[in-house]
C-alpha cells in the first residue's frame, strides 16, 4: 500500500503535498505523487473536468491506500470517492476547497483528517465564489452530520501559514497525526504501508 498525493489548483504540491510526502517518505511509507495536469478554479466549474481527474486519481487507487490532498484536490478526492466508490484508508486533507457540511459515503475511507486555517484568505474567497463548488472546510471544518471517522484540526494564525505552505510545527503536527493514522490502519487492517 501506498500513500497518495494530490496537489490543488495552480500548482503540482511543491509547497504542499510534495513537502507532506517527503516528510512520510523519509518515515518510510511509500509514496506516490500523482500529479494531474495543471489546472485552475475555472477548470474545477467543469463537472466534466473534475470527473476526468477524479477518474485519473481511481486509476491509481488500490483499496486501502492513504490519500494526502490539498484544496481543491480534496474535492476531487471527495468526488472519486462518492461517485467512482474509491476507497482510501486514511485520508489527510490540506485546506480543503470543500463546502463545510460535505457528507463521506460509507466505504469512501476509514478516517479523515481535516487540517485548516481560519485566516486562510484563498479558501474565504474560493468559498465566496458564485456557482462554484469550493467551500469553506479548509477554514471551518468540517460542519456537517456527525462522522467519527472525520477529525478536525482547526488553526487560527497566520504564522507561516499560507494557503499551499506548510511549515514549523503545523507541518510536524500534520506529518506526524498523518504518519500515527496510516501505521495504525495498516496494524488495524494487517497490511502495512511501510516497506
Amino acid at each position: 500500500m501506498k500513500v497518495i498525493g494530490l496537489h490543488g489548483i495552480l500548482s503540482q504540491g511543491r509547497g504542499s503535498t510534495d513537502v507532506i510526502l517527503s516528510d512520510l517518505k523519509r518515515l518510510g511509507h511509500r509514496t506516490h505523487d500523482l500529479n494531474l495536469d495543471f489546472f485552475s478554479s475555472v477548470t474545477v466549474r467543469s463537472r466534466r473536468k473534475v470527473n476526468e481527474m477524479a477518474r485519473h486519481l481511481a486509476d491509481v487507487v488500490e483499496p486501502g491506500d492513504a490519500l494526502v490532498a490539498h484544496s481543491a484536490g480534496c474535492l476531487i478526492s471527495l468526488i472519486a470517492m462518492r461517485d467512482i466508490d474509491v476507497r482510501f484508508g486514511v485520508v489527510g486533507w490540506l485546506s480543503p476547497a470543500v463546502a463545510s457540511n460535505f457528507w463521506l459515503p460509507n466505504r469512501g475511507c476509514d478516517e479523515l483528517h481535516l487540517f485548516g486555517n481560519r485566516k486562510d484568505l484563498a479558501i474565504w474567497a474560493g468559498g465566496l465564489l458564485a456557482f462554484h463548488p469550493f467551500g469553506w472546510a479548509g477554514c471551518m471544518g468540517h460542519r456537517g452530520v456527525s462522522d467519527i471517522r472525520i477529525r478536525n484540526h482547526i488553526y487560527n494564525r497566520w504564522h507561516g501559514l499560507g494557503h499551499g505552505v506548510f511549515s514549523g510545527p503545523y507541518r510536524e503536527e500534520v506529518v506526524t497525526t498523518l504518519h500515527e493514522a496510516i501505521v495504525r490502519e495498516g496494524t488495524k487492517s494487517g497490511t502495512s504501508y511501510l516497506p
